[in-house]
């Protein structure tokens, strides 16, 4: 398990390596400004309370329990203390003057919505679809999620390119179709008979998709940001990603456990064990409580999978709640051109 984080070491080394060696050394000149500790700890109890709770949230039953509520609590009021501080300080952590940028804020908005609520969803959700649901091994799992990779590494070089050439709006609408359509004509529909060759298939059109995604959204988002608030943007950008990423696989975990105790209930009330079928499948196994018990695996396997594809429901849902935005953002960007003309 160790490993998984290790393996990054000499990846980061060799990518700093990289990035002294070619990338262009850029100065900005800056006032020097006080640091602002205690919007600093605001800031940091917002993001540490926040991330607990939607990582523990489930495990704890979300508000039925007293530590979901506290640390909720402390994520308002941190929140909050936070607001006021930068409202009022003469020296600010962020400066929520970056957020008037209508242009940046509005392709950081996109971004987190189809990063965190698609991507990182479904890169959470495949794997228990596979290993969970449908038995396969790590090795195998990762196999079949493979192409989605290369559908992202391939298409995000495409999308760069193209990014220069044209509209990066186009691109970005280009993409929320192709997820749009892959989520809800083929994820969404998916069960425990679905062929998994099918499956990969889908997560590949994702990959694409994800692929044309990233560069246009940020040539928008940092294109409209003055070079000497360059640094504290591409922190935002961070942060946001790191809020979308637990945002999204906290609403999978609790969509999938939702809706797979809702659909075993509604499996187990439509079901009989008094049926001809059962009574044939318990001559087979020669016993009523082993016929029983792998009777009530497979609903189980059957619930989950119909959990997974409300996961993939929800993130179509967010996906044209995206696009309503990046309308918005083209007309916006399109109205900013005119008047400089």
């Amino acid at each position: 398990w160790c490993a998984i984080f290790y393996i990054n070491v000499p990846i980061s080394i060799l990518l700093l390596a990289l990035g002294v060696s070619f990338l262009p050394s850029y100065h900005v000149k800056s006032l020097k400004t006080m640091f602002n500790i205690w919007s600093f700890l605001a800031l940091s109890c917002f993001s540490v309370s926040s991330i607990v709770l939607l990582s523990k949230g489930e495990k704890w039953g979300w508000f039925s329990n007293t530590k979901s509520i506290y640390f909720l609590s402390i994520s308002v009021l941190s929140f909050l203390i936070f607001l006021l501080l930068e409202t009022t300080s003469d020296h600010k952590l962020v400066g929520i003057e970056i957020f008037k940028n209508l242009e940046f804020t509005l392709a950081v908005s996109v971004f987190v919505l189809v990063q965190g609520l698609t991507f990182f969803q479904t890169v959470y959700t495949i794997p228990i679809y596979f290993e969970r649901i449908r038995d396969l091994s790590t090795f195998q799992t990762g196999l079949h999620i493979f192409p989605y990779a290369i559908g992202i590494g391939i298409f995000s070089l495409i999308g760069g390119k193209l990014a220069d050439k044209m509209n990066p709006t186009i691109l970005i609408f280009s993409s929320e179709a192709i997820l749009m359509i892959t989520l809800f004509f083929f994820l969404s529909n998916i069960d425990y008979y679905t062929p998994k060759h099918d499956i990969t298939l889908y997560m590949l059109l994702v990959g694409i998709g994800m692929g044309l995604f990233f560069a246009p959204i940020l040539k928008i988002a940092f294109n409209s940001v003055k070079p000497e608030l360059m640094g504290l943007s591409t922190a935002i950008y961070g942060y946001m990603r790191l809020i979308g990423a637990s945002l999204g696989t906290s609403i999978a975990t609790n969509i999938i456990t939702s809706y797979s105790a809702k659909n075993f209930d509604y499996i187990n009330d439509s079901r009989t064990f008094n049926n001809v079928g059962f009574r044939l499948f318990e001559e087979k196994f020669d016993s009523k409580i082993l016929a029983k018990a792998i009777l009530y695996k497979f609903q189980m396997l059957i619930s989950e999978a119909y959990g997974v594809t409300e996961v993939f429901r929800f993130s179509f849902y967010a996906v044209s709640f995206s696009v309503i935005i990046t309308i918005i953002l083209f007309f916006y960007i399109e109205s900013r051109k005119s008047k400089n003309i």
